[in-house]
């Protein structure tokens, strides 16, 4: 086959505002030689975001729960369990709470992605992809994920701005879970496979956290 591109492609998809009338061509194959036999197979992947962002220097983060609400750190940077280097989850702080706790927005932007319809979870890796979960887009193309959220207890919808400290979902255990947690993290989009996991700067009582302790219990301001 001759290819109209070399594979594999990245391409940024904006969602809700596509002419879906008019799809929009990738790519082409064609058959390189008419006297042999041809054949071809595709997939996709894909991550929430769009590609290009970089954190703002003076970015800093808000713990994610109501003022006065105290958290303990089960896994914090480069955790053993599950933010071990190369996971692109290296940069996650997983914070427990009791569920039910009211999640907070760490940071302004604008939600892109919410799921609140999961009811399972557990330690078995057979509920990974399975989190409840709410994703918003920053100002400088950063991206922040909440997981793990109570069965049907988001709180926003996609395209809604959101403000720091604003609710927008409670503390479950829904996904690959061990306990109770938050899960916050927050990327860029590199392609449809993966993503950077970038360095957070905490805002808690105790003051400005840029390395969360695991076993460490932060209150929200």
């Amino acid at each position: 086959m001759k290819m109209s591109s070399v594979s594999p492609i990245t391409i940024d998809v904006c969602a809700r505002t596509m002419d879906l009338s008019k799809p929009k061509l990738i790519l082409e194959a064609h058959q390189a030689d008419n006297e042999k036999p041809w054949d071809f197979h595709w997939n996709y992947s894909w991550k929430n975001g769009v590609r290009g962002g970089h954190q703002s220097a003076d970015a800093v983060y808000s713990l994610p729960f109501q003022s006065g609400v105290s958290c303990r750190v089960s896994q914090g940077f480069f955790g053993k369990l599950t933010h071990f280097q190369g996971s692109q989850e290296e940069y996650a702080v997983d914070l427990v709470a009791p569920p039910g706790t009211i999640i907070c927005a760490a940071r302004e932007g604008k939600v892109i992605s919410v799921r609140s319809d999961s009811d399972v979870g557990g330690p078995d890796k057979k509920f990974n992809g399975a989190a409840n979960y709410v994703i918003i887009k920053h100002s400088d193309g950063t991206y922040g994920s909440y997981l793990h959220m109570l069965h049907n207890s988001a709180m926003v919808k996609p395209g809604q701005s959101v403000s720091p400290g604003q609710a927008i979902g409670r503390v479950g255990s829904t996904g690959h879970v061990t306990e109770p947690h938050l899960h916050f993290d927050v990327s860029i989009p590199i392609d449809g496979k993966v993503r950077e996991s970038i360095p957070i700067v905490l805002k808690t009582a105790e003051g400005l956290i840029s390395s969360p302790s695991e076993g460490a219990t932060y209150t929200a301001q």
